[in-house]
Order: C-alpha cells, then sequence, then structure tokens
C-alpha cells in the first residue's frame, strides 16, 4: 500500500508539474530585450533543479537587443527546445548558447538520443512547428538535426539585417547592432 500511496504522490506531482508548464506556455513571460541572458540564465538553472539534468547558459559577450519581441520568441524558442530535450532525449547535459557577432545565434544542444532523421519521423511535433513559426516571426532560420556525436543540436540564426527588418515590422522603435 505505500508503494502505491508513494507513487501516486509522484503521479500527482508530476501532473501538477506538467500543469505549471501549460499554464506558462498559454501565458508566457514578457522578456525585455535587455534581459534575455537573464532569462536563459535562469531557464538552464531551474531545468537543472527541476529535472535533475545539467543545463548551462554560454554567452562568451553580452548580447544587447532593442526588441523586446525578438527577445521574447528566442526566450520560447530555447524553452521548447529545451522542454524537448528533456521530454524526448533523456539527456544528461543541456547546453544553452548565446552569441553575436554577424548576426544572432541561439543554439540548444544535448547529449540525449537524439532527434529521429527527418526521413525515419512520421511527422513534425508542434513543438518544432512552434519554433519554426517563431523563427520566422523574427526573421531567422532554424536548423534542428542529430549531433555529430548524439543528442540533438537546434540553431536558430539571423543576420543582424535580417533582425533590423523584423524590429520595424514588429514596432521596435530601435534596432542597433552591438
Amino acid at each position: 500500500v505505500a508503494d502505491v500511496t508513494s507513487n501516486l504522490e509522484r503521479c500527482v506531482d508530476d501532473a501538477k508539474a506538467d500543469v505549471r508548464a501549460i499554464v506558462k506556455g498559454l501565458a508566457p513571460l514578457k522578456i525585455n530585450a535587455h534581459g534575455l541572458q537573464f532569462a536563459l540564465a535562469e531557464l538552464a538553472q531551474q531545468t537543472a533543479l527541476t529535472h535533475g539534468i545539467a543545463c548551462r547558459l554560454e554567452c562568451p559577450h553580452p548580447v544587447a537587443l532593442h526588441d523586446n519581441f525578438t527577445a521574447n520568441e528566442l526566450y520560447l524558442i530555447a524553452r521548447e527546445a529545451v522542454h524537448n530535450a528533456v521530454k524526448h532525449g533523456r539527456p544528461g547535459s543541456i547546453v544553452i548558447r548565446l552569441e553575436s557577432s554577424q548576426g544572432l545565434l541561439l543554439q540548444i544542444w544535448d547529449d540525449g538520443v537524439g532527434i529521429a532523421r527527418a526521413r525515419e519521423r512520421a511527422h513534425e511535433g508542434f513543438g518544432l512547428r512552434i519554433m519554426r513559426y517563431r523563427s520566422r516571426l523574427i526573421s531567422a532560420t532554424l536548423k534542428v538535426v542529430r549531433g555529430a556525436n548524439g543528442g540533438t543540436v537546434v540553431t536558430c540564426a539571423a543576420s543582424w539585417l535580417a533582425f533590423c527588418a523584423a524590429a520595424s515590422v514588429s514596432g521596435a522603435p530601435t534596432c542597433n547592432a552591438e
């Protein structure tokens, strides 16, 4: 009886965590353009604490966006990629990388089982479709591939010119590449 009760309690806790995640997805955070790095670091920390998976943010230089919309979409892409890794990939570690030089690059990779090759997948899941949609909203490209040594690599990239064009469409007041 104790084992059944313990198992039931764990299932209820898991269900509550799933409901919280769904609610967060329905009413996503509004990420400030200058708060993207902080939000991604918090995502990594929460992932590590919640799932017991090593997760870290790599951001070699400060990345300053001047468009809250773009920052929010990048955060949501990262969150979905991390969620997919945890749910499907069985990883030991996840890395979120944000960098800028000639444009902006957001990468999320894990050391899990890896995504099935396109020809092996019956269909593309909702999470992948929403990440592609979000990347198009900010004039970025999204690639999701198996890593060279296993795992999955999600790459969202755009030139500064593309981000500036997206910022003008979304109503952002300025766009400066720093």
